[in-house]
């Protein structure tokens, strides 16, 4: 296969990727995370201290998934939408790199929520107000990070083919600061944290675990780290992209192999990415007694009422149709 003909699979199996994904795993990840806001606005969830982050966290991920579909939207030839404006330049990006970096900086702070927990400081850290609090001032610090996002211009760019592409740009060395900075603070370092405190809740809740096996509160903490581990692996190639974009900065943007394969791996990885914002009601259903048990309850309160409204409807039915066989007898007898 040569070059040209690799560079056609690659952007011929990209368009494939970014049509179909917006159809299957976009909106169904958002259905799984509404459902999620749903169970946890139960009254047996909604008073435990932990379903706060939850909430926040499934919201989040409806925003990143949202971004997420109208970036690939843009990237789709046969829609006319094209991120040739301010809002595909500056404005979209920018939502997305803050919903991305918040997902992860969430589940560290519930992961860390966890761990104050099972070492019996309760009292303040599960005050609602002020994990609420705590994640505002979160979003705050992230939007000044992020702000560099706003520096970026449409320009044009000629290839070997005489083709133009708009490409949004920025200074070379504002570029190396804004990825550096975005990337380290914004991912690496969460996700660092992230990873060394579920190892300290890891041994925690095996030491705690007779002490604390009847709370409520501790049920998350298996599902939770269940879910740090998929979140940790499934973000790994997504970060390699986010260093090739660091490499690409300092590299030649007319080199069509390689844009035709960042384009690639960018899709991939994002997909790889999109499962945590997508499937951890599944996460929660198995690894969570108390979740589980609300969301059967659900399920078999939804079942009664379907099997209520059918009853009616058939009892409904069955008195029309005794009531119209009735009628010819009487008239009948009447004659």
């Amino acid at each position: 296969m040569n070059s040209s003909n690799l560079n056609e699979w690659r952007f011929s199996t990209n368009q494939k990727l970014l049509f179909y994904s917006n159809f299957t795993i976009i909106p169904l990840g958002i259905i799984f995370n509404l459902i999620q806001i749903g169970i946890f606005f139960r009254k047996k969830l909604f008073r435990l201290t932990m379903n706060i982050f939850h909430i926040i966290i499934s919201i989040n991920n409806i925003m990143a998934l949202i971004l997420t579909s109208l970036r690939f939207i843009s990237l789709i030839e046969v829609y006319e939408f094209k991120d040739t404006s301010t809002l595909g330049c500056k404005i979209v990006p920018f939502f997305i790199r803050l919903f991305y970096q918040a997902c992860v900086w969430l589940n560290f702070l519930v992961t860390l929520d966890r761990l104050i927990f099972i070492q019996n400081f309760v009292k303040n850290i599960h005050h609602k107000i002020l994990i609420l609090k705590t994640t505002l001032v979160m979003y705050a610090i992230l939007i000044c990070i992020d702000s560099p996002n706003f520096f970026y211009q449409m320009t044009d760019v000629n290839t070997t083919f005489n083709q133009t592409f708009h490409i949004c740009t920025i200074n070379q060395h504002l570029a190396i600061i804004n990825e550096g900075i975005t990337q380290i603070l914004g991912i690496y370092l969460p996700l660092c944290l992230m990873f060394l405190s579920n190892l300290f809740l890891i041994k925690k809740v095996i030491e705690s675990r007779s002490k604390f096996k009847n709370l409520k509160e501790t049920n998350f903490a298996f599902a939770l780290i269940i879910s740090n581990i998929l979140f940790t692996i499934t973000l790994i190639p997504f970060s390699v992209y986010l260093i090739m974009v660091m490499i690409r900065i300092f590299g030649d943007f007319k080199d069509e192999s390689m844009k035709s394969f960042l384009a690639l791996f960018e899709t991939i990885t994002i997909l790889i990415a999109c499962y945590n914002y997508s499937f951890t009601l599944i996460i929660q259903i198995i690894f969570n007694k108390c979740f589980r048990k609300e969301f059967f309850k659900v399920i078999n309160s939804l079942k009664i009422k379907c099997f209520r409204n059918s009853n009616q409807i058939s009892t409904i039915t069955e008195t029309t149709c005794s009531l119209h066989d009735k009628r010819p007898a009487r008239d009948h007898k009447i004659k």
